[in-house]
Order: structure tokens, then sequence, then C-alpha cells
């Protein structure tokens, strides 16, 4: 009982990542579209990804 409890834990969070996944990649992508548009704030973001 307690082996098909968490197996079902694991693939419910296993989904739950894969459905994360694209909102994840919508918000990085709209924080650097807006930090695109404010120059200082996409520089220093630009650079904590660089280094």
């Amino acid at each position: 009982m307690a082996v098909t409890v968490t197996f079902q834990k694991k693939h419910f969070l296993f989904a739950g990542v894969i459905v994360a996944i694209p909102f994840m990649l919508i918000a990085i992508n709209s924080i650097f579209a807006s930090a695109a548009s404010m120059p200082a704030v996409g520089h220093s973001i630009s650079e904590l990804f660089v280094d």
C-alpha cells in the first residue's frame, strides 16, 4: 500500500513539473522582456547570467 502511494505521489509531482515548465519559460521570457525595456535592470540581470 505504501509503495503505491509513494509511486502516485512521484507520478503526480512529475506531471506537475511537466505542466510548470512552460509557465516557467513564459515567466522568464516576460521578465527578460520587461528587463530589456528598463536598461539599468536589464543590464544588471544580463551581467548576473553572463557571470
